[in-house]
């Protein structure tokens, strides 16, 4: 259950980490026969917890500390279990908002990273487990935060950079379709053309005769 508080709290589940803690409360409070003292000591236990896995998912230590210091002077003034419990509820948001918001700074890092990876590499046959490499990433972790972050897949992705990308040398190039496909990473320029077509609607020729 403590696994289940601190995945939730990290991944900005407030809603999930607040059901786990009351569910958490429920057996402290059955097992210590609702002693008000032992139930704090056992609360101090859990939000050592939460601070420490905050401070380890990268957190700032100086807020970590406060916090868990300003949870602590509350505790001292708390003589029944609603108010211990009100304390807790609004220690946990706190923890969790912070985690949420360094791992999610950190998430639009690393995808920006990524995503500098693959613009400089696009036309040399990139691949997705490349790219997850590049950021020290599992590949379907990637997969599913390049998604989230992006609103569109890795592959999608690539295949558009490369289309924009065909669209200038369309545009502003001599160089001949089989060439095109050559410098944008196409095995051929068959499959050049046909994935151009389903994107635009028109083939590499016709798209460069409109303009």
């Amino acid at each position: 259950m403590e696994k289940s508080l601190i995945h939730d709290v990290l991944s900005g589940n407030s809603k999930g980490a607040k059901a786990t803690l009351n569910e958490m409360l429920g057996q402290i409070y059955f097992s210590s026969g609702n002693n008000i003292e032992i139930i704090k000591v056992r609360t101090i236990e859990l939000v050592a917890l939460l601070s420490r896995a905050t401070y380890e998912a990268g957190s700032n230590e100086s807020s970590v500390y406060h916090m868990t210091e300003s949870f602590m002077m509350e505790l001292t003034n708390v003589k029944n279990l609603t108010d211990l419990s009100y304390v807790l509820m609004e220690t946990l948001e706190q923890f969790t908002n912070m985690a949420f918001s360094h791992t999610n700074n950190n998430n639009l890092s690393v995808i920006k990273k990524s995503i500098d990876f693959i613009n400089d590499h696009y036309n040399q046959n990139i691949t997705l487990e490349m790219a997850a490499d590049q950021v020290g990433l599992n590949p379907a972790y990637f997969s599913t935060l390049f998604k989230k972050e992006t609103g569109i897949n890795f592959s999608s992705y690539l295949l558009n950079l490369k289309i924009e990308n065909a669209k200038l040398l369309l545009k502003n190039s001599n160089l001949s379709l089989i060439n095109i496909a050559v410098e944008l990473g196409f095995d051929n320029q068959s499959y050049f053309s046909n994935v151009f077509k389903k994107a635009t609607g028109m083939t590499p020729k016709q798209y460069r005769q409109t303009l």
